[in-house]
């Protein structure tokens, strides 16, 4: 892109990088609607769950997308507000399907996921993933 067209829409290059980040936590709530939309039949299918997270950590360049935006959160208030308010649009999906404690450790977990695939190399395989979301999922006889 020239730099000509940059300067014509933002201000400086750090108001570039933060539209384009917020975009990309804009498209990482798409994909968790779509995941919700999918396993609607009941999120508490740990199947279905499973293999949306399989999937989608399973394309590259979406995970590293996901983590340039975790890292860049770390440095940035502006872009922590971004993913914060991410993670709190998660939760509310989450409401119908979940309590808000299992909604924030299934979202630990992906993110813990999301970074490890960017170092592996390659995601959890999918026994793994299915394990985590039916611990994740499962009743705790201890509440009864």
């Amino acid at each position: 892109m020239p730099l000509g067209s940059t300067t014509q829409y933002f201000k400086s290059i750090d108001e570039l990088r933060r539209e384009g980040l917020a975009e990309v936590a804009r498209r990482i709530e798409c994909e968790y609607d779509e995941a919700f939309r999918v396993t609607e039949q009941g999120i508490q299918n740990a199947t279905a769950l499973a293999d949306f997270i399989n999937e989608y950590l399973s394309d590259r360049q979406r995970v590293h997308a996901d983590a340039a935006l975790y890292a860049a959160a770390i440095e940035d208030p502006e872009v922590e507000d971004i993913t914060r308010s991410a993670f709190e649009s998660f939760l509310r999906r989450c409401e119908p399907f979940m309590d808000e404690q299992r909604a924030k450790i299934l979202c630990a977990f992906m993110e813990g996921a999301i970074i490890n695939s960017c170092f592996m190399g390659l995601p959890y395989d999918r026994e793994t993933i299915q394990k985590a979301v039916s611990l994740i999922l499962e009743e705790d006889d201890t509440a009864r």
